[in-house]
């Protein structure tokens, strides 16, 4: 992979980027539903020719930013872009409210033998609490499902989704916070 032209993309998306939330603001006077903070990232792996999980990655990309403003970097792949792994990093940040840090989001989709796609996302934040103190408060309907290690906790939301959990690191007097979900679509 060229990593100059990947810095080019990246400068494109956030060209594009800027120039979309003027155009957000333009669309908001005239009642028009404002561009996704993806828009731009889907629209630059489509010119590479991603095409079976180009939806999918909108879907995901979208569901990690959520209403944030956000960056990304794409990890494409040197030939037969639309047979293999798409990677993308992204820092979603509140452009309104600088008292909320940024959190980092990986997000990955693969098409299958289905001819539909596999993903991947951990989104990863630094908490100021404690995790002992988050467990108790932010994360007291997960159950606790052991340790990987030594250290960082592993907690379930819902045993109904098995490929679901989130990570408490202890880091420093805080915790860094790791959600991951794994997604096959038959």
């Amino acid at each position: 992979m060229n990593p100059s032209r990947t810095l080019v993309a990246v400068l494109i998306f956030c060209a594009a980027f800027f120039l979309s939330l003027l155009g957000v603001a333009a669309d908001k006077a005239v009642s028009k539903p404002p561009t996704s903070a993806t828009k731009q990232l889907t629209e630059f792996v489509a010119s590479k020719g991603v095409k079976t999980c180009l939806k999918r990655m909108e879907q995901v990309n979208n569901f990690v930013v959520k209403n944030h403003s956000a960056g990304a970097y794409i990890f494409l792949p040197p030939s037969n872009v639309n047979k293999n792994i798409i990677s993308t990093s992204l820092e979603a940040y509140s452009p309104n409210n600088t008292n909320v840090a940024s959190y980092y989001a990986s997000t990955s989709v693969v098409p299958t033998s289905s001819n539909d796609c596999g993903i991947v996302y951990d989104t990863v934040s630094y908490r100021p609490q404690s995790c002992d103190n988050l467990k108790k408060t932010d994360y007291a309907k997960y159950k606790a499902s052991g340790k990987l290690a030594k250290n960082i906790h592993i907690l379930t939301r819902d045993e109904n989704q098995p490929n679901t959990r989130t990570f408490l690191m202890p880091a420093g007097a805080g915790c860094v916070v790791i959600n991951k979900e794994t997604i096959s679509v038959n």
